[in-house]
Parts: structure tokens; C-alpha cells; sequence
């Protein structure tokens, strides 16, 4: 399971614990891919709906284990959520996900 998951989110929950005064856990925004890359699904003309179906077990699954700000991303078979790291481990133990990612802005030059 730690395998599927980037070191750097686990480095960023540490840091997060280590600022924080709070009794609770931390929690990061990750991105969660899952083993299907868009491109490999059969859209029959509703790509978004067709991967929306493909990542309906892993938003359910985050549901039920309390995650923050679910959120699928269709267009790249991806689910963005703030997770605590019990949450992580139990999520990148699903066999339909590829791999964990710490979510981060990006800064796009034009």
C-alpha cells in the first residue's frame, strides 16, 4: 500500500503535525489515480459520465471513511480529497488505485 503512495505526502502530514498545536490529525489535499487512464475507457460519446461510473467506488469509499472535499476529475480518472493518513493507507490499499499524489498549485507560464 505505501508502495502506491508519493513520499511527499507523507513528509507533508509530518510537517503539518509538527506545526500544529490542534489534537487532531493532519490532513493534505491528494490526488488519487486510479488504475484506468482516461483514454482507455469506452465513452460512447459521454466520456465524463463513463469515468464518472469508473470512480464511483473510490468517491463512495472516501465517503464512508469521512474524507474532506471529495471531488472526481473526469477528464483525467483522478479524485482530489483532504485525507488524514489512516484515511490514505485505507484508501491506497483499493486494487483499482494506481498511485497517491500530493495535490500542490502549479504555476503555469504563458
Amino acid at each position: 500500500m505505501r508502495a502506491k503512495v508519493d513520499e511527499d505526502v507523507f513528509r507533508e502530514l509530518d510537517r503539518l503535525a509538527e506545526e500544529s498545536s490542534d489534537a487532531g490529525p493532519a490532513r493534505v489535499t491528494v490526488l488519487i489515480e486510479h488504475v484506468t487512464p482516461a483514454t482507455a475507457i469506452p465513452d460512447a460519446g459521454d466520456l465524463p459520465r463513463a469515468t464518472g461510473d469508473v470512480l464511483a467506488g473510490i468517491v463512495a469509499d472516501l465517503e464512508r471513511l469521512g474524507a474532506a472535499d471529495v471531488r472526481p476529475h473526469v477528464l483525467a480518472t483522478v479524485v482530489s480529497a483532504r485525507l488524514t493518513r489512516s484515511q490514505i493507507d485505507r484508501i491506497a490499499g483499493r486494487e483499482d488505485i494506481r498511485r497517491v499524489h500530493l495535490s500542490r498549485p502549479h504555476r503555469v507560464i504563458t
